[in-house]
């Protein structure tokens, strides 16, 4: 009768059970068994590959800070789908936003929220163009506030803010390029950013009364300013 025995360096060699030394690295398996053993190995490194099988390749973000504080995204992102019939869950944005719209290819898609993100689980297959519209509330104490959300990385991050006051000198966290100019009576901010898991939008101060005036006097809500 012969026995499969495995070496810890995943060497299968076929000898008589006689022959089968003592040896601590050394186990000896029937042949039945390390045939499911193997089956079980490559059932993983399938399921693996589907985890990966998608890639974000560009992620458009365009928004403004709203009269009330709060900020809305529309982001557009070109996600690569891989493998056709497999289902996979492709996260997309932080699970701190609020999201209010999403669409593939422009029909609507339901995301689901676990952990840290809104997934989008699909077993399609092929480039697609993402669409997610979202809000988020600022974070921090009076006088030093930011936002700041999750996204799937992608290798291209293009952002651009507008903020309905003037003279604002706004920061966002691993942008490589920025560029902030006034634009209708607010400052419009644009940044290229590296790839990076988190978006931090920093640099915002207080308003004083004047800006506070002139901000009312824009959106004609007096009693919901933006705290900067």
């Amino acid at each position: 009768m012969k026995r499969i025995i495995v070496t810890m360096a995943w060497l299968v060699c076929v000898w008589p059970l006689s022959s089968a030394r003592a040896d601590s690295n050394i186990v000896t398996m029937p042949l039945s068994e390390y045939t499911k053993l193997g089956e079980e190995i490559d059932a993983a490194r399938k399921q693996n590959r589907r985890h990966g099988s998608f890639v974000i390749g560009r992620s458009v973000y365009d928004g403004r800070v709203e009269a009330d504080g709060h900020l809305r995204l529309d982001v557009t992102m070109d996600v690569y789908l891989i493998e056709s019939g497999h289902w996979k869950q492709v996260p997309l944005i932080g699970s701190s936003v609020a999201i209010l719209k999403a669409t593939a290819n422009g029909r609507p898609i339901h995301l689901r929220r676990s952990g840290r993100f809104h997934y989008w689980v699909t077993d399609q297959a092929g480039q697609t163009t993402v669409k997610v519209q979202f809000i988020l509330a600022a974070y921090g104490p009076r006088g030093s506030r930011e936002f700041r959300f999750s996204q799937a990385t992608a290798a291209v991050t293009q952002l651009t803010l507008f903020f309905p006051v003037a003279d604002l000198h706004p920061r966002v966290s691993g942008a490589v390029s920025e560029e902030v100019s006034p634009k209708d009576g607010g400052t419009l901010y644009r940044a290229n950013l590296m790839p990076v898991s988190q978006v931090r939008i920093l640099g915002m101060r207080e308003l004083s009364s004047d800006q506070k005036q002139r901000a009312a006097t824009i959106h004609a809500n007096a009693q919901h300013l933006l705290s900067l």
